[in-house]
């Protein structure tokens, strides 16, 4: 930009930060690595929402994440749920879906799935947002 006092403009790309890029990082899990948990809708998950839902866990023994795969299933049936009511309610899809899931101990809580750049879904909290 020559001028200081001219502003980008509503088209104007200042960074791109990919899926890909951000399951390198692992601020993202790739549901694909696993064939429990391919699915037609979902191929990330944030990993903070993994932890909030004690479903990564850090291993100390083995110096590596750990997945526990009947919650991670679970996970993926509650999202599922929200995604499947919200068409059929709307009558169509939408890139953003909004719902709260039961963790294993009852509690509940809010997770927002938003289409990714893949046409895919990625599960996250709010705070991830």
């Amino acid at each position: 930009m020559n001028n200081a006092n001219q502003s980008f403009n509503d088209n104007a790309v200042i960074s791109v930060y990919s899926s890909d890029q951000a399951a390198d990082d692992e601020v993202l899990f790739t549901l694909s690595k696993s064939a429990f948990f391919r699915n037609k809708y979902f191929n990330y998950a944030t990993t903070n929402l993994l932890l909030e839902l004690d479903i990564m866990t850090y291993d100390s023994r083995r110096k590596q994440d750990v997945i526990n795969v009947s919650q991670m299933i679970d996970l993926l049936e509650q999202a599922r749920r929200i995604v499947v009511q919200s068409i059929e309610t709307k009558m169509q899809e939408d890139d953003f879906y909004c719902g709260d899931i039961r963790k294993h101990n009852g509690q509940r809580i809010k997770i927002f799935i938003e289409t990714n750049e893949t046409g895919k879904l990625t599960l996250l909290l709010p705070s991830d947002h």
